[in-house]
C-alpha cells in the first residue's frame, strides 16, 4: 500500500511540474503586436459580444457568452478575447 501511494504522489507531482511548465511557457510566448486604432478609425465597437449558434450539442454546450471583443474598421474586423480567455488563446 505504502508503494502504491508513493508511485501516486510522483505522479502527482510530476502532472503538477509539467502543468506549471507549460503556464509559464504559454505566458511568455511572444504574440503578434497589433498597431493601435484610432478612435476616429473605429466605426463599430461592441465591448461584451457572444458567439451563438445551436446546431448540434458539443456547439450548444461550448459556446462563448460575453467574452468577445468586436472592432470594425474601413480596412479590418478586430476580434479579441477578454477576460481569462486570453490564456487558453494559442494564438
Amino acid at each position: 500500500m505504502k508503494n502504491q501511494f508513493s508511485i501516486l504522489w510522483g505522479y502527482s507531482l510530476l502532472v503538477w511540474f509539467l502543468t506549471i511548465f507549460f503556464i509559464i511557457s504559454v505566458m511568455n510566448r511572444k504574440r503578434p503586436v497589433y498597431p493601435a486604432l484610432k478612435k476616429e478609425d473605429i466605426l463599430f465597437q461592441e465591448s461584451f459580444a457572444s458567439g451563438r449558434t445551436i446546431r448540434n450539442v458539443f456547439r450548444f454546450m461550448s459556446r462563448a457568452e460575453n467574452c468577445m471583443s468586436l472592432k470594425v474598421t474601413r480596412e479590418e474586423l478586430r476580434t479579441t478575447l477578454s477576460g481569462p480567455f486570453k490564456f487558453f488563446a494559442f494564438v
